[in-house]
């Protein structure tokens, strides 16, 4: 196969696509990473490629928002709309973010392990944030349904 040349590099990446992908895949990668890894290691591999994700998608949907109440109202139905799942904005301020998941994918997928599960998730909306507000976030899972919690609480701070 020919190396692409740097003009069609740049054809490649200009769509911003998505597929649909059934939340068992999700599980499955979680359990594989979680076996030959150990559960921890898995933790940090899928948080660091939710960061890159989320970071990702931000540049490539060239995703602004004006003001915070714009942003208080889109995120949320971007989320949605994205898979991640149902969220509400519990605070926001430039230092710190606070999310309410009713509905998280990640932890329904993988349903109930004792522990806080939505490492993916996590990392996808600290790339998200930290690429919007053009400073670093880190995001710790407070809550998690995965453990037996009614909901995901994702707390948000600068580093």
């Amino acid at each position: 196969m020919e190396k692409p040349e740097a003009q069609d590099k740049e054809l490649i990446k200009s769509p911003v696509a998505f597929f649909l992908m059934p939340v068992d895949i999700l599980k499955g990668v979680h359990e594989e990473l979680s076996e030959l890894l150990g559960s921890d290691t898995a933790s940090k591999i899928l948080y660091n490629c939710g960061v890159r994700s989320g970071k990702n998608i931000v540049e490539d949907m060239n995703i602004e928002f004006p003001d915070m109440k714009t942003l208080s109202e889109t995120l949320p139905e971007l989320w949605l709309q994205m898979g991640i799942g149902v969220f509400s904005i519990e605070e926001l301020n430039k230092n710190k973010l606070v999310l309410k998941c009713n509905e998280s994918n990640e932890a329904v997928a993988i349903g109930y392990t004792g522990r806080k599960s939505c490492d993916l998730t996590s990392g996808y909306l600290a790339g998200m944030i930290s690429t919007i507000f053009g400073k670093e976030f880190k995001c710790e899972e407070k809550n998690c349904i995965s453990k037996g919690d009614p909901y995901c609480l994702f707390e948000l701070s600068v580093v």
